[in-house]
């Protein structure tokens, strides 16, 4: 019988412990490491954004998030995220006109991998997606029970050693601008760039023949509902992409003309819509990768979009 207490006893304290240590864990990862990536670094300038000021708002993926530099477009923030889907779009942009309704002009991507459910868990960083959703909501888009998602959420440092290294090591940090995330390096100097843009092309249409996701559309013409409901302007981008890209795109046996006549005939029913078409703009030189721009592209490609935005204002 004392051995049993003596047990119980050395598992409770260790049990303690434990819990001590994972909830220290996760209170460091949370308050010294956590802040310094770049979604949540660039979440926080917009926070600190003067708001009143602020007219055009982009969102997105990672193609708003390195082309466009609000230095050079006025009242403007780039609130795009690295692989961030139609559906996670539709939530932020919920919350932020719940929080500011001064915006004039929404800007998206409408580019040819924008539909295609390639991303495999968009949710993963769950602390963050729940800044613009509730806990249902995320269960309900993720299918994951509600007390899961608070555990994965208390436990959001597991598997995020490279994270850690940002406190132990001297880890360079994005340049970050209003959102924008400084993407440098020259596409020409990737080796064989028609194999590089075939990799690409393989990972983005990986559930190839279908390459428009019903839900995705939806969570589209969702996000034009809400515009419209709130007297906004609504500009698609087609952003620029390397010679290599469009090859391996039609290759791949995808008809780019009948993509976006399909796309054009659900977001034309909607007032206020215009259609940027920038695929052709730039050669390679101004590119860091097969669908991203330099430092270089994305200052000349954002001033030019400035431009272009003054012409509907």
């Amino acid at each position: 019988m004392k051995e049993q207490i003596k047990f119980i006893k050395n598992t409770t304290i260790f049990l303690l412990i434990f819990i001590v240590i994972f909830i220290a864990l996760g209170n460091f990862y949370n308050s010294k490491i956590f802040i310094k990536k770049n979604v949540y670094r660039a979440n926080r300038q917009f926070i600190e954004s003067n708001h009143e000021n602020l007219k055009i708002l982009f969102l997105g993926d990672s193609h708003p998030l390195t082309d466009i530099n609000p230095l050079y477009i006025p009242n403007t923030f780039n609130y795009a995220s690295t692989d961030e889907t139609y559906e996670q779009t539709y939530y932020k942009l919920k919350k932020i006109l719940q929080e500011n309704n001064n915006i004039e002009i929404l800007v998206f991507p409408l580019d040819l991998h924008s539909f295609t459910d390639y991303r495999e868990k968009p949710y993963s960083d769950i602390r963050y997606w729940l800044k613009f959703m509730t806990i249902k909501e995320l269960a309900k888009v993720t299918g994951r029970f509600t007390i899961r998602l608070y555990i994965d959420n208390l436990c959001s440092f597991v598997g995020k050693g490279f994270d850690f290294k940002r406190i132990f090591f001297d880890v360079q940090k994005t340049e970050i601008n209003k959102g924008w995330n400084k993407y440098d390096g020259l596409f020409e100097e990737k080796g064989d760039l028609e194999d590089v843009a075939f990799k690409r092309i393989e990972l983005q249409f990986r559930l190839y023949p279908e390459i428009i996701n019903e839900n995705l559309l939806n969570s589209l013409l969702k996000i034009l509902d809400l515009a419209e409901n709130n007297n906004k302007i609504v500009v698609f981008i087609k952003y620029p992409l390397t010679k290599e890209y469009i090859l391996a795109i039609k290759n791949k046996g995808i008809d780019i003309d009948d993509y976006y006549s399909r796309l054009e005939s659900y977001i034309l029913k909607y007032p206020n819509i215009y259609l940027f078409d920038y695929q052709d703009l730039f050669d390679n030189s101004f590119f860091t990768d097969e669908d991203h721009l330099n430092v270089k592209g994305s200052e000349i490609f954002s001033k030019q979009v400035s431009e272009d935005l003054q012409s509907i204002k």
